[in-house]
């Protein structure tokens, strides 16, 4: 999935699917890469349906599963539903600290790009949250070259990397 073979990715979700496995966790694992798979291809409600299966199934996976219907519901021009979502990501995200298994300052991104869509005073500091969580994640890491593939073959923090400087020099920082 994340070097974007979307059709392999979602072949092997429905595979895993497929074999029934009566272990409920590695099941929702399968209906989030599903959910994953959609958001990908931009198949809105799909996705919508499969991180509200995923949330039903795991509440574990609750605030990333929120983060990526705030993005699906924006895209279909729902706002404030996106808003809602978002904000309970972040919610969850403060209440649980970080997501090992996921990127923390993704959900805070996502949440940047909602509020920016509603051009909301606060937009910038989720961004700037966002870019705190990312570095936070590296600063004991000593090797110059992981610390660079961390902040570049990452999709999320190449994408809040380069929006923060972007949104940074609009405000002379």
């Amino acid at each position: 999935l994340g070097k974007g073979q979307l059709a392999e990715a979602e072949e092997t979700f429905q595979k895993g699917l497929a074999l029934q496995v009566p272990h409920k966790p590695i099941q929702t694992f399968h209906m989030f890469g599903l959910a994953n798979v959609a958001l990908a291809r931009g198949d809105w409600q799909e996705a919508i349906d499969q991180f509200q299966s995923t949330i039903t199934n795991n509440h574990t996976l609750e605030p990333i599963a929120k983060s990526g219907l705030s993005v699906a519901y924006l895209a279909l021009g729902e706002k404030e539903t996106a808003l809602q979502h978002s904000a309970k990501a972040v919610e969850l995200l403060e209440e649980a600290g970080m997501i090992s298994e996921f990127h923390s300052q993704e959900i805070w991104l996502r949440h940047f790009l909602i509020l920016k869509a509603l051009d909301r005073s606060d937009a910038f500091d989720a961004l700037h949250q966002a870019k705190e969580v990312m570095l936070s994640q590296i600063e004991t890491l000593s090797d110059e070259g992981l610390r660079r593939n961390y902040l570049n073959k990452v999709p999320a923090n190449r994408d809040i990397t380069l929006t923060w400087v972007n949104e940074a020099a609009q405000r002379d920082i």
